[in-house]
């Protein structure tokens, strides 16, 4: 079971990484006006925005 779900991830999608990069330059874009925002929570919100928007592209190219 934990092999299989290795393999599929494997795969990496051209659509879930569009879709990472637009969601990441839209963060950006949004978090340069919050000046008061740690650097942390900044690279925190980065990364989970670019994570759910691959895997929103991901499950897209899916089906």
């Amino acid at each position: 079971m934990k092999t299989r779900m290795m393999n599929n991830k494997a795969q990496v999608s051209p659509w879930g990484i569009l879709f990472g990069i637009i969601g990441v330059i839209i963060t950006l874009i949004i978090l340069r006006g919050f000046t008061e925002v740690g650097i942390f929570w900044k690279m925190v919100s980065i990364i989970g925005t670019g994570f759910a928007c691959y895997m929103i592209g991901h499950m897209a190219s899916e089906n």
